[in-house]
């Protein structure tokens, strides 16, 4: 190659050596003086540059990077990029063959409040204010500890079998399943399911979702129907009370009870006359008062009586009582008559009095009836006065009689107060006892019915789910991932073999490095031996 004139006849050969086998020779141009071309002359190099690219988007003369300088770094590295590319995608498809494949099936229970939400038990004190504060959200919550309880998955772990459930997809035969402990292997199998079974349920809903993972799908339904079983018999089992023998006990007892205290009231009552206490006391009070009132007025009569016969027989000294006693006693009618009688032959004597002498015989004749019926009255009414005072006595008898019985009944009833209020205070608490008990343990009787029929609040609202198509390994996205994986690595992989990679590959890189322009570029022929300097 010929040397090219400049006008001040100074030239500068930069020879650079490139990469797969390729060398390029730039011939540069400086119109600078001799001490600058020296200066770029040290500036070249034969070989690998010396100077570190810019690292950022532009060079050092802040030209900005060309979008074909990308592309013809992709070109460059091309089979990098993809052999990168089509070996993340290799992997991504064997990924998605030789994964384990998992089957789901769910079920959904509905939580309804029922009597095991906000029934009492029985043995609690019913005459007690209960205080309960738990909400709706810490019942379900509490439901939700419960599912994944140690005894439930002990349960669907022996129900369906140990083996079962720990031996996988991928090996069948796996030799670790394969215990002398039963134990161990219960263990596992229960840590295994709390593994794969998962239990949630919406903020502020009543449906608790229940769902297993695993690798057959019919295995996971039968996990997830028997785990709903075990449940749903566990809850049961806990809020059972099994106290409908032990109040038919205490039934029992209280009515034995009742009977003795209710004889011995009875022979109390007996004794004292009396069947029912209340009132009795005032009763016997009222009457001993009003016995003691009519007393004293008897009292008072009888003197009375007796000031009158006492003073009918200082009148009539003649008259004989026990003389008089012999008549009959008239009536008061009969004995105004008689008084009426007398005043009418008085009058009839006065008036033949003015007309007769005295030794007449009709004046003798009135007055021999005067004297007779005078002598009568006085009879009677003697008879009658011995008669009131006879009739008062009795009476005084008679009340006597009854105030000493009224007296003696209230001093015995006095006595005998507190034992058969005791009696009667017993009898009742019995009773309230007795009814309140019968009530718990009917409510008892119909708890252990309704358990015994699995009745409860605990509603399967879906049935374990039998889904054939399998939930992971996701294949679509594993791919999706491959692909972003396999582009963007294959991007990195080129951009970072281009940033490790120092030599000039371009002449606008020999430019940027020397601030010379380049004039001509040879390259370099495979098999013609070294390139030109």
């Amino acid at each position: 190659m010929g040397d090219k004139s400049n006008p001040r006849g100074d030239c500068i050969v930069a020879c650079v050596l490139g990469f797969s086998g390729r060398s390029i020779v730039n011939i540069t141009h400086s119109q600078k003086s001799n001490e600058t071309m020296e200066q770029g002359n040290s500036n070249a190099v034969f070989g690998r540059r010396r100077h570190a690219r810019p690292s950022s988007s532009s060079d050092q003369n802040g030209r900005l990077i060309d979008p074909r300088d990308v592309l013809r770094i992709l070109f460059r590295h091309k089979f990098k990029v993809i052999s990168f590319f089509v070996s993340t995608i290799t992997v991504a498809i064997l990924g998605m063959c030789l994964l384990p494949k998992t089957y789901t099936s769910e079920a959904r229970l509905y939580i309804k409040v029922g009597r095991h939400s906000v029934g009492v038990d029985p043995t609690a004190n019913l005459n007690s204010s209960l205080q309960i504060h738990e909400s709706r959200e810490n019942e379900i919550r509490s439901l939700i500890d419960l599912v994944k309880s140690r005894v439930i998955l002990k349960t669907v772990a022996e129900r369906i079998g140990m083996h079962v459930i720990l031996v996988s997809r991928l090996n069948a035969t796996r030799a670790d399943v394969r215990e002398d402990d039963p134990r161990v292997v219960l263990h596992r199998a229960i840590k295994k399911l709390d593994k794969d079974i998962s239990v949630g349920a919406g903020k502020k809903s009543s449906v608790i979702t229940v769902s297993c993972k695993s690798h057959s799908a019919e295995l996971s339904q039968r996990i997830v129907t028997e785990l709903i079983d075990a449940y749903r018999n566990h809850h049961l089992k806990i809020n059972s009370t099994d106290t409908f023998q032990f109040f038919s006990k205490q039934l029992k007892i209280i009515e034995q009870e009742t009977r003795d205290v209710a004889a011995n009231l009875a022979t109390l009552k007996s004794k004292i006359g009396f069947t029912s206490l209340v009132g009795q006391q005032a009763i016997l009070e009222r009457a001993v008062t009003d016995l003691n009132r009519e007393m004293q007025m008897l009292y008072a009569d009888m003197s009375e009586a007796e000031v009158r016969l006492d003073r009918l027989k200082a009148a009539h000294p003649e008259l004989d009582l026990a003389h008089a006693m012999i008549g009959t006693q008239l009536t008061s009618t009969a004995l105004d008559n008689m008084r009426q009688e007398l005043y009418r032959l008085q009058i009839k004597k006065r008036s033949w009095e003015s007309r007769y002498e005295t030794e007449h015989p009709a004046i003798k004749s009135i007055n021999a009836q005067l004297a007779n019926s005078e002598s009568d009255l006085r009879r009677q009414e003697l008879l009658i006065a011995f008669s009131t005072l006879e009739a008062f006595k009795a009476r005084r008898e008679s009340h006597e009689r009854s105030y000493k019985q009224a007296s003696e009944k209230l001093h015995l009833l006095n006595k005998h107060e507190s034992t058969i209020r005791q009696y009667e205070e017993r009898l009742t608490i019995f009773k309230d006892r007795h009814q309140s008990t019968a009530k718990r343990m009917e409510e008892s009787r119909l708890a252990e019915e309704l358990d015994a029929q699995k009745v409860s609040n605990i509603k399967v609202e879906q049935p374990a789910s039998f889904v054939p198509k399998p939930t992971s390994p996701k294949k679509s996205l594993i791919l999706i991932l491959g692909l972003l994986a396999g582009g963007f690595g294959g991007l990195s992989l080129a951009a970072t073999c281009e940033l490790l990679d120092h030599s000039y590959k371009t002449p606008e890189q020999l430019e940027s490095s020397l601030n010379l322009p380049v004039l001509l570029s040879v390259p370099h022929i495979v098999g013609h031996g070294s390139p030109l300097m």
